[in-house]
């Protein structure tokens, strides 16, 4: 009969009752290892240390009996040692009343006329530096800005005053963003400016740039004015055509446009009255003619620039080429160098 008490299975392997069921295991393999009779000279304590490995891996490799097993040897819980209770506090001690003598020396002596006097006149000295010190410090101080007043007879309408917009720009009939007017009119090569020499704008003045100038509508078509005549023809003769009717256009009057332009192509389709008066008419800012020099006698390049009713900057160009027809000059055709 053994008696001999049971062995802890933590103890056997070596490892700690925390431990892992990795920590276990590998503990186990080890100790295999380490008493298997073949590797040592002692083959019955070998053996009988085989054993007790193999017992207590039995115990603690499953969790099951691991779990029944640390309940069991679960040491008792240690109640806290108990709490004395705080000393009492002892009550403060009464106020040890003076005697009547030490109150009579402890009052103040009264001042005298002349030591009230010289008190007053330092608290004045001191006030009056202190006054001056503020009024110092006021006067170096710096001074907030002022809005500024408008000169005698000059009115500022604040709502006329309008920042420069970016609008949509167009470079050789291709989109290059939203750029201001100046910055898209320099990307294609266009002055923003009046005419060059002699060339004078027939479109309306805009005397208010928060408005958009829209000539009226007639109410019937205008009666088609006569085409300019030729007697000699020649680059002059182009260059007037193509300023009459790109002045034409700018005013909105579509019909004098049309009678401008060769008969078979004005009848109908984009070159008619009906329709460039409908174009034109709807512009934001109408058209203006900003250059134009002579290619040859019948033929005149231009230079142009409107604003359409969605905010798109057309800065435009073409090739306008003049015929004769009954010593009559007419233009023969329009060639839009950028879609516009």
């Amino acid at each position: 009969m053994d008696t001999n008490p049971p062995l802890n299975p933590y103890d056997v392997l070596g490892v700690a009752p925390t431990s892992e069921d990795v920590v276990i295991r590998a503990a186990y393999r080890a100790l295999m290892r380490k008493y298997l009779a073949a590797e040592h000279g002692e083959p019955l304590q070998s053996d009988r240390r085989a054993r007790e490995v193999n017992a207590a891996y039995e115990l603690l490799g499953d969790p099951a009996r691991r779990l029944a097993y640390d309940k069991a040897h679960r040491p008792p819980p240690v109640a806290p040692p108990p709490v004395a209770p705080p000393p009492p506090v002892p009550a403060p001690a009464a106020p040890i009343a003076a005697p009547a003598s030490a109150s009579v020396r402890a009052a103040p002596e009264p001042l005298s006329r002349e030591r009230r006097m010289a008190l007053a006149g330092l608290g004045f000295v001191l006030g009056t530096l202190i006054v001056i010190a503020a009024a110092l410090s006021l006067k170096h101080a710096p001074k907030p800005p002022q809005p500024a007043t408008p000169r005698p007879g000059l009115t500022i309408h604040k709502h006329l005053v309008r920042p420069v917009a970016a609008l949509p720009c167009y470079v050789e009939g291709r989109p290059v963003g939203n750029l201001p007017l100046t910055a898209c009119a320099a990307r294609n090569g266009v002055a923003t400016g009046p005419l060059e020499t002699g060339l004078e704008s027939t479109a309306p003045k805009d005397r208010n740039p928060g408005l958009v100038v829209v000539p009226p509508r007639p109410a019937a078509p205008p009666a088609p004015a006569p085409a300019p005549t030729s007697s000699g023809g020649g680059a002059a003769a182009t260059m007037n055509l193509a300023r009459a009717f790109y002045g034409a256009l700018g005013g909105g009057d579509g019909y004098s446009a049309a009678a401008m332009i060769e008969p078979e192509k004005r009848r109908s389709g984009a070159l008619s009255g009906a329709q460039m008066t409908r174009f034109y008419r709807s512009l934001r800012e109408p058209l203006r003619l900003t250059s134009m020099y002579p290619l040859a006698p019948d033929t005149v390049f231009v230079r142009y620039r409107f604003v359409t009713q969605s905010g798109g900057v057309c800065l435009g160009a073409a090739n306008v080429t003049t015929t004769t027809r009954g010593g009559h000059l007419f233009i023969h055709a329009i060639h839009a160098h950028n879609g516009c």
